[in-house]
């Protein structure tokens, strides 16, 4: 054994194996210490050299051993790291394997994905948009008109329609980032009886043809606008009144009127309207133009067929470029970014300032937002969402905020986490409140937008209820409070009564939504009428016509196809977010612990090795 490892120190270190030079060094360390040995004792020279020195086996197996150790602890500690990460970037990771499954299946830009199919008509998704609709009958109406008494009112319905929204005519952009298409959208009457006490979220029908009392407004649309045109242009608007007067009374068109329930709410050719635009027409080749927003003949509270301008493009975009722009409109009926019908805001308005006042115009008319469809994929719970309306011609902020105005309200559909976000209600306060609303001429308490300026007649739109307005509003009617709610709390249900969307926020895909609207006409005494409205309630009143709940939600196919591909990916991103730091940092200490105790047990041999021999 000596000679052997006497010549293994002779040779040069070129010729050591790589792998040996470990057990080398622990066999020399060995030899040294016999060499130490000898002048200190008594043992002879040959006594020395007969102590036992590790043979090559031995040495390989301890330093392999404590190899192997050492690797084993350090892989424990690079895995336990790599958890740690992966699990607090696990959003990141998320964010990329769901977008690329939103790239490939989710886009606006290939007519050949189901989505997109969907989107030109939502039944090929199995889609169904329902419209939902209860009438106010005005109970007393010669009281009304005759002696200063408030109206009234019984709440009759609901009738029940299926939504066909159809968009054609597609092009895209030379990019493919932008989709051009015009649309159409009809009614169709659910052909179903109502059962005894029926209500709005009955799917039922009544009899289109029920008559009721309400207001002619039409013809109160007219009459306001020619009061406003007594003030600029007095000697034309006598004229007008006159012939309205004359017209009126062969007609017998007052400001209420006994229609049935399909007039009122999908319209008829009235003939006020019809007279006023050939009194127009005829000012116009005299050179006078009049300054009146009126419907050519036709009037309706809803377009069964799209109008006119609807058959000019819209343009969105497609998300080719970037999906935070997905379905995001870029022009509608041919209008580019902004409209041109709200413009209600004066500089006296704005404090004098007119370019205050362009600057609340500009903002009221500009198209933002999408269609309530679809929004952009990873919606944040801070995040505002804006949709616009083509019935209100405005686009609206939503917010998802619970009542006590923590972010975001959270609710569950079919399994699926979706976040509630309603209407905000700002663009329904007064001017007082939102100096911007100056534009849509919001001069009365809050809780209404004045859509005068939109559709020529005292039309305004609330929440259901009067929900979020002020109390003012019911002090001029009676009977008016939703079913099943006290005088004493006028406490209106928020989920059966708001509007709002549920959006899936991966996604953006929205999985149910409620537009609920209320539309009232404002009747009042005025001098273009007097011979009529002066027996009224001073003051006037906001009478309710018709509420609204336009709805759908997400058929059970579209639900089982999330949960099979993004809502798998959510829900081990869920798990693995929080498991994959705990494992991980526990994995981190077992190493350590186990580093620790490796280099105790290394410690306490080298011990051993170095106590003296003898």
């Amino acid at each position: 054994m000596t000679s052997l490892g006497s010549d293994k120190r002779q040779s040069s270190s070129a010729e050591i194996d790589r792998d040996d030079w470990p057990y080398e060094g622990y066999r020399r360390e060995h030899m040294d210490r016999k060499r130490v040995l000898a002048p200190a004792t008594d043992m002879s020279a040959s006594s020395i050299n007969s102590l036992p020195v590790p043979n090559d086996d031995c040495c390989r197996i301890r330093v392999t051993k404590f190899c192997l150790k050492t690797m084993g602890v350090m892989s424990i500690f690079i895995f336990g790291v790599a958890l740690l990460l992966s699990g607090v970037f696990s959003r990141k990771i998320e964010t990329i394997i769901v977008d690329s499954q939103l790239k490939q299946n989710i886009r606006l830009d290939n007519p050949d994905l189901e989505y997109f199919k969907g989107w030109i008509d939502p039944s090929e998704s199995n889609v169904t948009i329902y419209m939902q609709i209860v009438l106010w009958n005005i109970t007393n109406p010669i009281e009304v008109m005759g002696s200063g008494a408030l109206p009234k009112l019984e709440l009759i319905g609901p009738w029940t329609y299926t939504e066909k929204i159809l968009k054609h005519d597609i092009l895209f952009s030379e990019d493919r980032d932008v989709v051009y298409y015009k649309y159409n959208r009809t009614f169709h009457y659910y052909d179903k009886p109502c059962p005894k006490g029926a209500n709005i979220s009955t799917m039922c029908s009544l009899p289109e043809n029920l008559m009721f009392y309400t207001m002619n407004t039409p013809y109160i649309g007219v009459v306001n606008q020619l009061s406003e045109l007594l003030r600029d242009k007095p000697v034309l608007a006598e004229t007008l009144m006159g012939v309205l007067k004359l017209f009126s009374k062969e007609q017998d068109e007052k400001s209420m009127m006994h229609k049935s329930m399909k007039d009122i709410v999908f319209g008829y050719d009235d003939k006020i309207l019809t007279l006023i635009n050939q009194l127009a027409e005829t000012a116009l080749k005299l050179g006078v133009k009049l300054d009146l927003t009126i419907p050519s003949g036709g009037y309706n509270l809803l377009n069964n067929n799209s109008l006119p301008e609807m058959f000019n493009s819209t343009a969105v975009y497609t998300g080719r470029k970037n999906m935070s722009n997905l379905n995001k409109f870029i022009s509608w009926a041919g209008q580019n970014k902004s409209l041109n019908v709200w413009n209600g805001c004066t500089a006296e308005d704005a404090g004098g300032s007119k370019d205050l006042a362009d600057h609340y115009n500009k903002l009221a008319n500009m198209i933002n937002g999408t269609d309530g469809t679809l929004v952009h994929p990873h919606v944040h719970s801070d995040e505002s969402l804006y949709m616009f309306s083509d019935d209100l011609q405005v686009a609206s902020r939503f917010v998802s905020r619970t009542a006590n105005g923590t972010y975001p309200e959270w609710v569950d559909y079919k399994g699926v986490k979706l976040m509630r976000y309603r209407l905000d209600g700002n663009i329904l306060k007064s001017k007082k409140e939102i100096p911007m609303n100056c534009a849509y001429q919001n001069n009365g308490p809050t809780g209404v937008m004045n859509m005068s300026l939109a559709y020529g007649s005292s039309v305004y739109t609330s929440k259901p209820y009067f929900m979020d307005g002020s109390a003012s509003y019911f002090a001029n009617v009676t009977n008016f409070l939703p079913p099943g709610v006290t005088p004493e709390t006028r406490a209106t249900p928020r989920d059966d009564y708001d509007t709002f969307v549920d959006v899936e926020p991966n996604s953006g895909i929205v999985y149910g939504a409620h537009k609920r609207l209320q539309v009232n006409v404002r009747l009042e005494q005025h001098e273009a009428n007097s011979w009529e409205t002066r027996n009224i309630h001073p003051g006037g009143f906001l009478q309710p016509v018709m509420y609204c709940d336009e709805w759908t939600e997400a058929p059970s196919n579209m639900v089982q196809q999330y949960k099979e591909s993004l809502g798998v990916i959510e829900e081990v991103q869920n798990i693995y977010h929080l498991a994959g730091p705990i494992v991980g940092c526990l994995l981190i200490v077992v190493s350590a612990l186990l580093a620790r105790k490796l280099g105790q047990s290394k410690t306490q041999k080298m011990g051993m090795e170095t106590r003296p021999l003898i």
